[in-house]
């Protein structure tokens, strides 16, 4: 009897504790992810673009292999430190998307103005936000930024902080992105985020919507330097 209460005692130990790992890794990055499709939902002048992702690559993975061969590919080479893991959870260290976007096609089935009509690219009239990690990468984990200031420097705008900068981040070395469609870069694009505390893959705010009182459709087409594309049409009731 006493036998089985310590082996009882032993084993609710053992599943009440959180268990914690330590993996050396050379790249910041803990894990990276391949983006499977996007979706999106709108708050009027707003479209939020959610990505469904899977695991791609890992510096807890038994197999190192492939998680420092995508550590090379983006220069996160030299950062030669523990990681720690709560189960398959990186806990100080974040993760991002493996796909460099190379282009965001933004287009509609009505009229948007009269320099956009339907079917013509909206990228000109479309601010796009988001969070990268590719240039603290590319510093050496030396060129991060200010969070606190940076949403201050916004706080006259409460749109801002309500529609935007309540779903980034500011646990980790990422860059704000905010540029218009038409102008951004690949570098912009590249190691966009990943994480619990920011849902969206990124942001998009439109500086006006169409005058019409009839059912609409926005399609936003995420193209990668590997020739994937996502795609999702958003239905839209004014």
């Amino acid at each position: 009897m006493r036998n089985k209460l310590l082996i009882s005692s032993l084993l609710l130990l053992c599943f009440s504790c959180d268990i914690y790992y330590d993996y050396y890794s050379i790249g910041y990055i803990a894990r990276y992810h391949d983006i499977d499709n996007i979706s999106q939902t709108q708050d009027g002048n707003f479209i939020y673009i959610k990505a469904k992702s899977h695991q791609y690559a890992c510096a807890s993975d038994k197999n190192q292999r492939l998680f420092r061969q995508t550590a090379r590919e983006f220069g996160d080479t030299v950062y030669n430190m523990e990681i720690t893991y709560e189960e398959e959870w990186p806990l100080d260290n974040p993760e991002a998307y493996r796909q460099r976007i190379q282009s965001i096609h933004i287009t509609s089935d009505v009229d948007f103005d009269a320099e956009h009509p339907a079917g013509s690219d909206l990228g000109d009239i479309v601010t796009f936000y988001g969070q990268t990690l590719y240039p603290y990468i590319q510093s050496a984990y030396t060129d991060s930024v200010d969070w606190k200031a940076l949403t201050e420097a916004y706080s006259h705008t409460p749109e801002m902080n309500d529609k935007v900068f309540r779903y980034l981040s500011r646990e980790y070395c990422t860059h704000f992105i905010n540029k218009k469609v038409s102008e951004l870069s690949i570098d912009d694009l590249t190691l966009l985020y990943y994480g619990y505390d920011c849902p969206y893959l990124g942001i998009l705010e439109f500086a006006s919507m169409p005058e019409t009182t009839s059912f609409y459709t926005i399609k936003v087409k995420l193209c990668d330097d590997e020739g994937d594309t996502y795609t999702y049409v958003l239905g839209i009731e004014p």
